[in-house]
């Protein structure tokens, strides 16, 4: 029912205060490097100028990769692979209760399957895999991972950089909604370049393939180069969640960010 649309959803949940405050200190405090060396190289050079109290749009990219590598690493791959695994049983138990409905006539209680151990929420998996695996075991898909919040977080501030420097000369210069609406540009980039990359992170995780390159090529194998753009199946629910995501994000911070300067004036 209703309700499935959520499976999985308390671990993630729960951690994402953690990934939107370890995304933005990263990404702040690499800002913050990379300015303080661009304006020794300009002042090396004795080209300071009006950009001296700004970064490229190339060095916005690194900051924005780096803070979501490292996101992606520490936090981002054992809370998705824990949710992923939810996912996946429940769509099988689903799927085997259904069979079992049509070929008995009677509807079958989950606890009555006999494949696998039944998990029964996010630290019964986790207690699962670190039995099974070890502690590594939840880091399963942690390349695919990072290549995809690496790639994501730099185009999400690239694309917030660009969008709140334009709504700047349209709506003026402290218009929440233009901040909105360049948040709600940034998770559209995210999105559009992290969403195959996402596909095949799923894929990995759940056990339906092995690694990046058998995943690519049992595409390229099955529908040719057309096989590739499965992995942007599912694009209208990203870029649709994405974009208020990143409006909601951004101007959350914004607001919080501006409200807490204020208070240090005047202390």
């Amino acid at each position: 029912g209703f309700r499935s649309l959520y499976t999985g959803l308390s671990f993630p949940l729960a951690a994402q205060a953690v990934y939107k405050a370890n995304v933005f200190t990263v990404n702040q405090t690499a800002r913050s490097a990379m300015l303080e060396y661009r304006n020794l190289e300009r002042h090396d050079s004795d080209l300071l100028t009006s950009s001296a109290n700004d970064i490229s749009t190339s060095d916005t990219l690194v900051c924005g990769m780096l803070a979501g590598g490292c996101n992606a690493f520490i936090f981002v791959t054992p809370v998705e692979f824990v949710r992923n695994q939810l996912i996946e049983q429940h769509s099988r138990l689903a799927f085997e209760a259904l069979l079992h409905e049509r070929k008995f006539g009677v509807a079958r209680t989950v606890g009555t399957t006999g494949r696998n151990y039944i998990k029964q929420g996010p630290f019964d998996v986790v207690r699962t895999v670190i039995h099974k695996y070890g502690i590594g075991g939840l880091w399963k898909g942690a390349g695919i991972t990072v290549m995809r919040d690496s790639l994501g977080c730099g185009m999400f501030f690239v694309s917030f950089e660009i969008s709140k420097h334009y709504f700047k000369t349209t709506l003026g210069e402290d218009s929440l909604i233009g901040t909105l609406l360049a948040g709600a540009a940034a998770g559209f980039g995210f999105w559009a370049v992290a969403l195959p990359l996402d596909t095949v992170k799923t894929l990995i995780q759940t056990g339906a393939s092995r690694s990046i390159s058998s995943t690519l090529s049992d595409a390229m194998k099955r529908e040719g180069i057309l096989g590739l753009c499965r992995f942007y199946k599912g694009w209208q629910v990203a870029l649709g969640r994405g974009a208020p995501a990143g409006a909601i994000t951004i101007g959350t911070y914004e607001v919080a960010i501006n409200f807490l300067n204020k208070c240090s004036l005047n202390v």
